[in-house]
């Protein structure tokens, strides 16, 4: 039976099992709480000026509150256990949010939105052939912010294609940054992982606000 309890020692900042073996790649998680508490802000104004209930905005902001309570977790115990609580919220968010985004910003056919979660586990699936799982993962997310701003493009919708490819971009950066963690672990003792939850925070709100922003939009035109 998997012990759950097994100590990981994932990150350069990391030196022993002890609670506050990664305080800056823990404390560096405040900035999900930061995006999430803004996100719900802009979420209830827009809210109100349309009078309606926008429970799939409800739920990507709620996923990113978990987000950082699971990522605050799993670098204050380092364990199996607390691995899966970092994971399973990013997991979900990636696989909601290319579904709900094709529904909305172009509205496709719910039947064909559902194939945007199977590629993303699909190219996960591949590219962990050659490399990291959980890498595989965050390219296959970063193809998706990228083909949905290819489809804006199409769709001629230049708000939307410039919010994704701008959170391509940043989201490129961090994910270089986690990458190189360890790489250059001998040289920046205390590690870039830290500066991926910043700047991965900055890329959730880009493309969730804009998520929010085009449903406000839907509502004020239609008949």
């Amino acid at each position: 039976m998997l012990n759950l309890n097994i100590y990981i020692d994932n990150y350069c900042e990391r030196i022993d099992p002890g609670l506050l073996g990664e305080p800056l790649n823990a404390i560096s998680n405040i900035t999900f709480f930061i995006a999430a508490y803004y996100l719900s802000k802009s979420l209830a104004l827009q809210e109100r000026e349309v009078n309606e209930v926008d429970m799939q905005s409800r739920y990507l902001i709620n996923l990113v509150w978990f987000i950082g309570f699971g990522s605050l977790t799993f670098h204050v115990f380092a364990t199996i256990w607390s691995g899966i609580l970092d994971i399973f919220p990013i997991a979900l968010l990636i696989l909601c949010y290319s579904y709900f985004s094709l529904r909305r910003f172009f509205l496709i056919n719910k039947y064909i939105s559902y194939l945007a979660p199977l590629v993303i586990i699909f190219i996960t699936l591949i590219l962990s052939k050659i490399g990291n799982v959980t890498n595989s993962a965050y390219f296959a997310a970063l193809s998706g912010i990228i083909l949905i701003g290819f489809i804006s493009l199409f769709y001629r919708q230049k708000k939307i294609l410039f919010g994704m490819l701008l959170a391509a971009f940043i989201f490129s950066i961090s994910l270089t940054l986690r990458i190189f963690d360890e790489i250059l672990c001998s040289n920046i003792i205390i590690g870039t992982h830290w500066i991926w939850h910043i700047l991965n925070s900055l890329t959730l709100y880009i493309i969730i606000r804009i998520f929010i922003e085009e449903k406000l939009n839907k509502c004020k035109y239609k008949f």
